[in-house]
Order: structure tokens, then sequence, then C-alpha cells
């Protein structure tokens, strides 16, 4: 049945339940937390190492018990909580070095727990999964809206159209080459991979900012990246999981009910399929542990890492499923102000986003600034972008080091590749390898570090920029390859 308008608000709670006894809001509330939820987990599996820390190792398991929880149990406000403040502690763990997505998983989950705080300390009313949800969602969705437009708008540079260097090309290559050996393998078939990538993520990215096209863009954007991350050769299960918990952000309120995962018989009861996909989580959870910590340090993981491909296209699928069986294209976008900041407070997470985003084009961070796989440089002085203006605030991507020879393995290699570290890079590797010599190239005048690590020129920064701050290596010849 297609709406003409709209059927509930996004800014009060339905006050006619369904015969679920469960209002849209409210299922809207539960069904994103399970998809949260599973894309911690999918992340941690991801990020997964042994050996590790045993700080790394409780943080991680306690993110899994906890994630585990929240999609056994949606409707406990109290669990989601305690999901989303491990979830932040487990971020903050991994920074600097941390994916893309990470970074705004993080700042997704901040999002939340000022949410938390906002409603909670609220007179006018209580504390509920709707007013929870209502306070965050329109925040959250601006969030990503910002990221994925920036990511996309990266990728408008000259990097990026070369057939030999851009990303989409490399990985159409890798994936023809070693998973779809009929497909063709040509310049012409690279080309098409290169303006299909400018064009779907651009058609995804304006189609969200439009009631029209928002949910087409919410489908394109659910099949773009499963069918991306299906392949083995290029699989991002943590990155897509996360995109497909954003992304229902995007459905209207109505949505949630026709997927069939409620009760008609309980109110009190969780959606349906919930304890399932616990039993189901909790055992590839435990044979995916059993296999990373039988596998000796060196091993292969092939089975840790076909199990964790396995997992994802089953979940991906079944998702797709349900987004088939809601009839998302035949609903209308029923969402009231969808982009509004609720809370106050979440002016300090907008901010921290649209800081990441435009690093790069300000001489800030050039990793964990959504530029990920589109061939950017604006190091050097240089910016290979199409159409936005480069301004170098600071100097740190200026600063740029070229190792001639060192005892330090990971020096010794970005000289043999003829690779440039910013300053402030190459200075954190020094300051940790303090036993190693390193001859190099700064400003046009040759130096020599004798393995001491002294000098004021090796002071730690504040740790505020440690934390926050990450540059890539460049190539000396001025070329931008396809780099994370």
């Amino acid at each position: 049945m297609t709406h003409s308008g709209p059927t509930s608000s996004d800014n009060k709670p339905s006050t006619t339940l369904p015969v679920t006894g469960v209002s849209p809001v409210d299922q809207q509330f539960q069904v994103f937390a399970v998809l949260w939820s599973i894309a911690s987990l999918f992340h941690v599996w991801n990020q997964f190492h042994w050996p590790c820390s045993s700080t790394k190792l409780a943080i991680d398991f306690t993110t899994v018990l906890v994630g585990l929880a929240v999609v056994a149990r949606p409707r406990s406000l109290g669990t989601f909580f305690v999901f989303v403040l491990f979830h932040v502690v487990h971020g903050i763990y991994e920074l600097p070095h941390v994916p893309n997505h990470r970074l705004l998983t993080l700042l997704v989950d901040a999002t939340v727990l000022l949410s938390y705080a906002s409603v909670g300390l609220r007179r006018d009313e209580p504390l509920t999964r709707e007013t929870l949800f209502q306070s965050f969602s329109s925040s959250v969705r601006l969030l990503f809206v910002i990221c994925y437009g920036f990511a996309a708008i990266a990728k408008y540079n000259w990097g990026f159209l070369d057939v030999q260097l851009s990303c989409a090309a490399v990985q159409y290559r890798t994936i023809v080459a070693q998973w779809l050996p009929y497909f063709p393998k040509g310049d012409g078939a690279c080309y098409l991979a290169i303006g299909g990538t400018l064009l779907v993520e651009s058609a995804v990215a304006l189609g969200l900012l439009t009631r029209r096209f928002r949910h087409s863009a919410v489908i394109l954007g659910t099949l773009f990246h499963y069918f991306l991350s299906v392949t083995p050769i290029v699989s991002f299960p943590d990155f897509s999981a996360m995109l497909f918990a954003l992304l229902f952000l995007f459905t209207p309120p109505e949505f949630a009910g026709r997927l069939g995962l409620w009760s008609d018989r309980s109110t009190a009861a969780p959606p349906r399929l919930t304890w399932i996909l616990a039993l189901a989580c909790t055992m590839v959870f435990v044979a995916a542990a059993l296999l990373a910590f039988s596998t000796p340090s060196g091993g292969t993981e092939t089975p840790f890492t076909w199990l964790r491909f396995s997992s994802f296209v089953v979940f991906s699928f079944l998702w797709c499923m349900l987004l088939v069986r809601g009839g998302l294209s035949q609903l209308s976008s029923t969402l009231a102000r969808p982009f509004q900041l609720r809370a106050v407070a979440h002016a300090f997470t907008l901010a921290a986003v649209l800081l990441s985003a435009a690093s790069p084009y300000i001489g800030l961070k050039t990793v964990t600034a959504f530029t990920m796989f589109s061939n950017l440089r604006t190091e050097g002085k240089q910016s290979n972008h199409l159409f936005l203006p480069q301004i170098y605030l600071t100097s740190f991507q200026n600063d740029l080091v070229e190792i001639m020879d060192s005892s330090n393995p990971q020096l010794r290699e970005l000289s043999e590749t003829g690779m440039l570290l910013t300053w402030f890079e190459f200075a954190d590797i020094v300051r940790n390898n303090r036993d190693d010599w390193v001859r190099y190239q700064r400003s046009g005048k040759v130096r020599e570090i004798d393995g001491s690590g002294s000098g004021s020129e090796l002071m730690a920064p504040p740790w505020w920029q440690r934390q926050l701050l990450l540059f890539r290596a460049v190539p000396k010849d001025g070329s931008c390859p396809c780099q994370w």
C-alpha cells in the first residue's frame, strides 16, 4: 500500500499502536539496535588478530558479549547504553590507527550517549526507546550524509580517473583476475568501474538528501556495498554492516513493522529471529575464536577469514531479503525534519565530523578523513582534486621526509619503495624505535640519527595530536596510488 502523505511523525511517538502493541518508532529503535550491534561484532571480528595484548582481548571480549546481549534483547535501554559505552571505549582504545568508518561509528556512539544524557535530564518527557531514538536518529543521519558525501567528493580527483592507478580500476582488476575470470579485463571495463563508482556514490549521497529519491538511495547504497563486500578479494564486512545500520535510519517509521519481526500475540517478546541470531552469532564467534587461537602467529588465517566472509554473506543476504519483504520502494518518505539536531550537545559531534572530513583540504590529517580508496593527494604543496581548493592552515602535510637508509625494517621498506613520510609520522616511528639508526633528508638537508633517539626535534607532540592525527606515506614521484 502506498501512502500519499505522512502517517507518523518523527518528532512525537505514535499514539496508535499496531496489532503487535509496539509503536513504529519503538520498532525502529529495536531494529537499529540489532543492526548496530551486529556491525560492531563484525568490526571486532575483522580487526582481531592473535596474539594480542590482554587489554585488547578484554575490551574485544566485553564488546562482543554486550553486543550479543543487545541482539538478544534489543528492547533494553540499559543494555544498549552499556553496549554503546563499551563501543566508545573500544574505539578510543584503537585510536589513531582505525579505519575511516570506525571514526564515524565512534562519533555515532558519542551522539547516542549525548542523547541518553539530553533526554534523561528532561523533565517534560521520560527516557523511552521512542524519545531516545527520536533524539539521536536525525543527528546521526546528518553525520552519515556528511561522511558519505565527502567520501564521494574525495574521489573527484585526477588520480581516481587514472585507469592505471584508480582504486576502482585496481580493485576491479583484482576481483576479475581472482574471482570473475570471464569478465572483461581491458581499460574500457576499468573506466566503467571508475565512472560507475562515481555515479553510484554521488547518487546515494544526493538521493538521501531528497524526499523523492531517499528510498531509492537506501536500496542502491545497500545493494552497491553488498556486492562490493561479498567477494573475498575486496571484503569489508564491518564497513558494509555499519552502512546497512545507518541507511536503515533513512526508512520511514512504518517500514520496521513491515519486516515481520514482531509477534502479534505478545508485546513484551523481543523481535522474532533475534534469539536465532544471538545463537548463530555465538556459535560463529566461538568457532572463529577457536580458529584464531589455534592458528599460530605467522600462520595462515584462511579458515578464520573464510568463516568471517561466509557469515557476512549470510547476514547481508538476509538483510537484503528483509528490505524486499518490507517493500521500501512502495512507501513514501514520511521522515519529518530528517536532519534536525535534536540536542544542543550534538553540535560537538557535528563539528568533529566536519573537521575530520575537511582535514585533508586544510593541511591536517589525511587518514580517517573519509578519503579511503580515493587516490586523493594533498601532501607536498600540491592537490590533485578537480575542484576543491587547498588551504594549508598547518605545515603537517608539507613537512616531508625522504628516508635514505635505516636499520628499521619499516623505514627501510619506505626507502626502497620511494615513499615520503610527514615529519609527524617519521618522528613518531623514530621515538618508538630508539635503538635504530636512520639517515634521512628533510628540507633539502641530509641528516642522521645514530640510534639514541635524542634531540629537540623528536620531542613527543601533545597527546591529543597523537590520538587524532594520522598521515599517509606518499610517493616521491608525486603520483597518487590506491591507498587505504
